[in-house]
């Protein structure tokens, strides 16, 4: 034991899920000393354990360090709040309702809406709930309002519009039922919240970080 001791390498004392935390808020409260800067952003997901570290050493003293949103981990709890809609309101999945192949479009396009739209609040937010409404049009109610217009968009009903053939145009999908399109809806007025959105703008992400670690 005293042999361990004395040749143990451990720098950290305490609980496995504290030890991100320390290293982390170490790194900012040692950033102007080592490099004579200031980490201003943290990027991280949902609830922070880290990031409150981080906010109550207070690295900087009177400059605040803000957290910004991972756009992965984003994309990941639109679905994850989807399936949890799904598994606790009874009739909502089955054939032409929130099936997981929907679940799964709703999602990527979510995380696609912020990736592409990233330099603003409202246009991300456009973006999303263009989704929404694209998928609650029937040709009797189209609802493509915030679809991008133009030859080349992703919408059938707005690349229409642009060659003047909404007279002929029919839908090549079934619009969401109402019951399921009343069940989401807050979930999308909750993952386009201006405050989260704030938070989305420069389209930052950990992967990156990830994919790194994995290679240490």
């Amino acid at each position: 034991m005293e042999t361990h001791v004395s040749q143990c390498l451990a720098n950290h004392e305490g609980s496995p899920g504290k030890m991100e935390v320390d290293v982390i808020t170490k790194m900012f409260q040692r950033s102007m000393e080592n490099y004579g800067l200031k980490y201003v952003n943290y990027i991280g997901d949902g609830v922070s354990k880290t990031y409150t570290g981080i906010v109550n050493v207070a690295p900087y003293d009177n400059t605040p360090v803000i957290k910004m949103e991972c756009i992965g981990h984003l994309q990941k709890r639109m679905g994850s709040r989807l399936r949890e809609c799904k598994k606790k309101t009874k009739g909502l999945g089955g054939k032409g309702k929130l099936t997981e192949k929907v679940i799964d479009k709703l999602t990527v396009y979510y995380g696609l809406a912020i990736r592409r739209h990233c330099d603003s609040v409202q246009n991300m937010k456009n973006a999303i709930w263009a989704t929404f409404y694209h998928y609650s049009s029937t040709d009797t109610h189209p609802q493509h309002s915030k679809c991008p217009s133009g030859s080349n968009s992703w919408c059938s009903w707005q690349r229409a519009s642009t060659s003047d053939e909404l007279a002929s145009f029919k839908h090549d999908y079934k619009a969401l039922p109402k019951d399921v399109l009343d069940a989401i809806k807050p979930i999308y007025e909750d993952l386009s919240s201006d405050n989260l959105l704030e938070r989305c703008v420069g389209g930052f992400t950990q992967n990156n970080n990830e994919s790194f670690n994995q290679l240490i």
